[in-house]
């Protein structure tokens, strides 16, 4: 399996290339979230910068992620996974990690991700195991026919991004479909500031209403959140296989220099050129919050 750090360089590569030859770089401004803005994901310099900011705290994340779920379930032979919004299927890297640091790394597994869009830089898969892409929108294995299959359903990052009617139809899902495994786990990204967390644990909470309906139930809790006590802490001192490319680091973190109107006048078009432009990556545990909702059958008396 590759490592985060040589996956970085390979997105960093191919971005620097398009920074070299683009003669203006405005349109990577649109990649922040102010004022409810959502960037354009379908654009591959978009999808580029996004994973050279995010990626390499979001593998340590779902990392961490499996690796308390683990602590709770042990998976020998194989392990069915759905991942929810999948991305570039960072979650599975995580989880081949996971097993790996848990002696188990010939467990096979079988992936199955959905997303709506087709991100590029997707995570090769290992000999062994089963991966199938989906490009559709997220709620189409919860609504029609069929049984949810997977031993894990994971919401990576995805957990606020669907519509209230999107959310109800997964939801729906989760209450009336067949539910093959009689142990399921949800493992849930949280964000983290106070309102986006709230609003997302009201969700966690509809999850575990729906699986109640479906005869399951949990000891967790919708509100109880799992994260670092040395949030502060450098990633890499958390985890030492995790290694951030000094530079990709260099590029984004002066990214408006780049553009060729800066070149040519020493300033950019606007002042907001460099608010939005020049982003160090993520390379703390802080803002982690995550959630692992643990559901049993209910036993018939």
């Amino acid at each position: 399996m590759i490592s985060i750090k040589d996956y970085l360089i390979k997105v960093y590569e191919d971005f620097s290339q398009y920074v070299d030859e683009e003669n203006e770089l405005c349109i990577l401004k649109t990649l922040n979230y102010q004022k409810g803005m959502t960037p354009d994901y379908n654009d591959i310099h978009i999808q580029q910068l996004y994973l050279l900011r995010y990626a390499f705290s979001y593998a340590f994340e779902y990392k961490s992620m499996f690796g308390t779920l683990f602590a709770r379930e042990k998976y020998v032979d194989s392990i069915n996974v759905a991942s929810i919004g999948c991305g570039s299927m960072i979650d599975y890297w995580a989880l081949v990690g996971a097993l790996e640091e848990f002696g188990v790394k010939d467990c096979k597994i079988i992936y199955r991700g959905v997303d709506c869009i087709d991100w590029n830089y997707k995570i090769e898969q290992r000999i062994q195991d089963k991966i199938k892409f989906k490009e559709t929108n997220v709620t189409s294995i919860f609504a029609g026919e069929g049984e949810l299959i997977s031993d894990v359903y994971i919401f990576p990052k995805s957990i606020s991004e669907f519509s209230d009617e999107e959310f109800k139809i997964v939801c729906t899902g989760f209450e009336t479909k067949k539910m093959v495994k009689d142990n399921v786990h949800v493992l849930i990204s949280i964000r983290s500031d106070e309102g986006s967390m709230d609003r997302d644990m009201d969700r966690s909470g509809k999850i575990i209403s729906a699986m109640s309906k479906n005869g399951f139930y949990t000891k967790d809790k919708p509100t109880k959140y799992i994260q670092f006590v040395d949030e502060g802490k450098g990633i890499k001192g958390l985890d030492y296989k995790f290694e951030y490319p000094d530079r990709a680091i260099e590029l984004i973190k002066t990214l408006n220099e780049q553009c060729r109107k800066f070149v040519e006048n020493s300033e950019n078009c606007v002042e907001e050129c460099k608010k939005y432009l020049n982003r160090w990556p993520v390379l703390r545990a802080k803002n982690i919050k995550y959630q692992i909702l643990t559901f049993h059958r209910k036993v018939s008396v």
